[in-house]
């Protein structure tokens, strides 16, 4: 006979909780960090229609240095107060961000005081499970793709397989300085903004989440890359081909990472947490 069970597993945890958020979803993301340059009007056509953000600061030329982060989440499981919750067919799989840091929310609506905030402008991942709960459940503009994997090459595919994303790794045997793991904590501190439907007048048209993550010296190692992205990875921006150097050698230069995270609710007066 077939097995015909849900590959759920629910765990219940420690009765002792730091946490000051009862919903949290965790997980730990292995991959890589590689940086552009996007215009305004580009940025613009891929913030949420209504949302009202804005990048921080105005620009000579209007471009505007944004983030691709391409791997793999591992170990993915929402915690509900004192339950866990894993899937077992979305603990793992690839996924690749369009990531828009540096923008402003707008003055009304009834939105936090936050400073500024970060933009997952775009998610392509090949669990269809983790795809559907993230749309319904967070706001996460998530799409569902395929992906080729290899050690020194990343490939995406989007549900019609066309490719939409190409990127080939090359090591460096620079080393990261204290200051350079500063500025990847910096680059990955600030809130996340993300769409949702309002229900009532004059409600903020976002939902903004606050990721956690554990950044140490030794989870950081500089790499050199090359990334085409086709224009079909948004539909709103042109097609783009860049290289970088590593992190070591250029603030803005790419880097491989492994960093377990917690995303909780955004609260602004909570201390820092550390992912686990």
């Amino acid at each position: 006979t077939s097995d015909m069970s849900l590959p759920l597993t629910i765990r219940r945890l420690p009765d002792v909780s730091t946490e000051s958020d009862p919903r949290t979803l965790r997980g730990t993301f292995a991959g890589v960090v590689s940086s552009a340059k996007m215009h305004r009007s580009a940025i613009e056509q891929l913030v949420p229609k209504g949302s009202g953000l804005t990048p921080i600061e105005e620009t000579a030329d209007g471009q505007y240095q944004v983030s691709f982060l391409f791997g793999q989440q591992r170990q993915v499981r929402n915690v509900w107060g004192k339950w866990e919750f894993q899937y077992g067919f979305g603990i793992e799989y690839e996924e690749v961000l369009l990531v828009i840091p540096h923008l402003k929310l707008p003055s009304s609506g009834n939105c936090p005081a936050v400073p500024e905030v970060t933009l997952y402008a775009r998610i392509f991942l090949n669990s269809l499970c983790s795809s559907i709960l993230g749309r319904f459940m967070y706001g996460f503009s998530k799409h569902h793709g395929r992906f080729e994997n290899e050690p020194h090459s990343f490939t995406a595919f989007n549900r019609h397989d066309h490719q939409i994303f190409q990127a080939e790794i090359t090591p460096s045997t620079g080393e990261i300085s204290a200051a350079d793991v500063d500025r990847v904590r910096e680059l990955f501190s600030y809130p996340v903004a993300l769409a949702r439907k309002s229900k009532k007048p004059n409600e903020c048209p976002l939902s903004i989440r606050q990721f956690h993550y554990d950044i140490s010296p030794d989870s950081i190692e500089p790499v050199e890359t090359t990334v085409s992205v086709d224009h079909q990875f948004t539909k709103k921006s042109p097609s783009m081909t860049f290289s970088n150097v590593g992190l070591d050698r250029d603030a803005a230069g790419s880097f491989c990472c492994e960093f377990p995270w917690v995303m909780t609710e955004y609260h602004p007066a909570d201390e820092p947490m550390v992912a686990s």
